[in-house]
């Protein structure tokens, strides 16, 4: 090959070379997780109801009568004009007078469609047949889909009424205590004793045990060996302590020991808050941690060899060096 072709292509390969090799990054993000030296604390977002009320919810789960549900917590227009609640809150075998008020006051003295009963029988009998000979879209059956809709409503009302939903003790299998469970098996391995379970209006609230009673069972005590299991060398029977429920109430699942130092627990919204008088506007790159209750780095930046990531501007930085 001739020298100055030789020449050309060296000049070539060293261009390419030039060309090719990237300039190395000052800064660059990460992901959180990544980075062991500056860790991101995750932000903690308030619940999406801002308007949630411990003690709203609470009597809400206690309150098991429909028409008391509607008068007391269900703030809406169309009450006034649909006549199967109004059958419901105006029952005409039911002398209560502060339901009449309440109407009065609401709906202001406003009537619906009528009072809606239950069809009878016979009447049954004959919705079905239309149901059957007509379009149920045709507006002759209004009557029809109404009366459908005043059964449902007392399905509501009777499943309201259901004691079985409501926090309280009830049966179920609990696992007896087994400190070391590799070695020892115990027979039986459960006992079925009263736990609180049960609904509380609100998935901030929780069923827990406000009362409760420790009570001993006799369990049978083996350990597991190559030849089959054998009696454990202490003791054949154990007794073992198992915690019974018998008074339950709902309560808030996020609670004061959950809190960070900085922020302050709101028991009616049952949960952690910073204090209001903190300023919580914080300047471009940084976002607010409502755990943390301060202003920080919105992403966080691993940086070239010789400089840190400085906290305050979130920014790589040059360190400062300070000679006497």
């Amino acid at each position: 090959m001739p020298s100055s072709a030789v020449v050309f292509f060296g000049c070539l390969m060293v261009v390419m070379m030039e060309v090719a090799v990237p300039v190395a990054a000052e800064e660059w993000p990460i992901r959180p997780s990544y980075n062991e030296v500056y860790p991101v604390q995750p932000t903690v977002s308030t619940p999406p109801d801002r308007n949630f009320s411990a003690s709203r919810a609470k009597n809400m789960s206690q309150t098991t009568d429909l028409r008391e549900f509607l008068m007391q917590f269900v703030q809406d227009e169309r009450i006034c004009s649909d006549p199967i609640l109004q059958n419901i809150i105006l029952a005409e075998d039911d002398g209560d007078e502060r339901a009449k008020v309440w109407w009065s006051r609401r709906c202001r003295g406003r009537r619906g469609g009528g009072l809606t009963r239950l069809p009878t029988q016979s009447e049954s009998t004959l919705i079905r047949y239309r149901r059957k000979s007509s379009n149920r879209d045709n507006p002759q059956n209004s009557l029809d889909r109404s009366r459908g809709d005043a059964k449902r409503w007392k399905k509501v009302q009777n499943l309201m009424k259901d004691k079985r939903i409501k926090c309280k003790p009830k049966k179920a299998a609990v696992p007896l205590p087994n400190p070391n469970p590799y070695h020892t098996v115990l027979k039986p391995e459960c006992v079925y004793i009263k736990q609180c379970s049960g609904c509380c209006n609100s998935p901030q609230l929780e069923c827990v045990p406000v009362r409760t009673k420790t009570k001993t069972f006799p369990a049978m005590a083996i350990t597991p060996t190559a030849r089959g299991h054998r009696f454990s060398e202490n003791e054949k029977i154990k007794m073992v302590k198992v915690e019974e429920h018998r008074e339950c109430q709902c309560e808030c699942k996020v609670r004061a020991e959950h809190c960070s130092p900085v922020q302050e627990y709101n028991e009616d919204a049952c949960q952690c808050q910073c204090p209001r008088n903190l300023n919580r506007s914080c300047p471009s790159r940084k976002v607010w941690n409502e755990k943390e209750c301060r202003c920080e780095c919105r992403d966080v930046h691993t940086c070239t060899t010789g400089r840190y990531f400085d906290v305050n501007s979130c920014r790589c930085a040059e360190p400062m060096y300070y000679f006497k």
